[in-house]
């Protein structure tokens, strides 16, 4: 049985994961941009 607050935890590092894959994804971007492709 989990915790009523496990939800919660599962909520927030879903989002810390997508956001980290975003930044990452950002990052890779401009990178390639700047080589100028």
């Amino acid at each position: 049985v989990f915790p009523p607050n496990f939800e919660g935890a599962k909520l927030v590092i879903n989002k810390g994961l997508s956001n980290h894959f975003q930044i990452s994804h950002t990052i890779t971007m401009s990178s390639v941009v700047k080589s100028g492709y």
